[in-house]
């Protein structure tokens, strides 16, 4: 088995963590880093949870996505309810921009 990128695991915890069966498998670039930072400021919008994230300096690529999310993004998502369904709608309206993007679309 082998063991996923940091970036795909951020990726896929989020989806976990709003109850989401969603496995990403595109590439990973910094336009999937876009597209996870217009969720966070999404669920930012609806909820508390993501607040503490930082804005990215300049456009958001895999490291800043690898370095600040991920397990306590999850943990964050999970300690409110609101947060999880926040997180729920925002994930699902943009599912497909994150396959659309892996693709290099």
């Amino acid at each position: 088995m082998s063991e996923l990128h940091p970036a795909r695991e951020a990726i896929n915890e989020l989806f976990n963590a709003a109850g989401i069966q969603y496995r990403y498998r595109g590439a990973l670039n910094d336009e999937v880093a876009a597209v996870y930072w217009q969720i966070v400021q999404e669920i930012q919008r609806c909820s508390s949870a993501l607040r503490w994230v930082p804005r990215p300096t300049g456009r958001p690529n895999l490291q800043w996505l690898t370095r600040h999310l991920g397990k306590q993004a999850v943990s964050s998502i999970k300690s409110e309810k609101n947060s999880i369904t926040c997180a729920k709608v925002r994930l699902l309206q943009f599912r497909t921009s994150f396959d659309a993007a892996g693709l290099g679309l």
